[in-house]
């Protein structure tokens, strides 16, 4: 969890064996969708120590991936309580990466630091 977004892919130990196939340009995309309650925005942010490496995609976003997004749900509540975007992250000529981000959290004033494992044990 990355404050109030959730990456359920992450929490389930997103495993990609064999990694996703490369495209021309060596991106590999790595399909993991963030939920978000509803009334809350997060922005999710790729370290510079990482953003020669990774990216983060949007269903409809540049091809290239962000270093930065903000998903901002709306007040009504959805069918299961979350939102629910389309999307996850990349990685140029990687199969796998510990990506370090920062996460800020609408209404905390310090924004939470932490590392992402693509795929799972890349970290360690």
């Amino acid at each position: 969890m990355l404050g109030p977004l959730v990456y359920p892919g992450l929490l389930d130990g997103y495993q990609a064996d064999p990694p996703p196939p490369v495209d021309r340009y060596g991106i590999r995309f790595f399909k993991v969708g963030p939920l978000l309650p509803p009334a809350t925005s997060v922005t999710v942010s790729i370290a510079p120590a990482a953003v020669d490496y990774a990216g983060i995609v949007t269903e409809g976003g540049r091809s290239g991936g962000y270093r930065s997004v903000t998903y901002t749900s709306c007040a009504k509540d959805s069918q299961h309580g979350y939102v629910f975007w389309v999307g996850g992250f990349q990685l140029v000529d990687r199969e796998r990466a510990c990506v370090p981000l920062i996460v800020s959290t609408a209404g905390n004033r310090e924004p939470r630091r932490l590392a992402i494992a693509i795929p799972v044990g890349a970290c360690g």
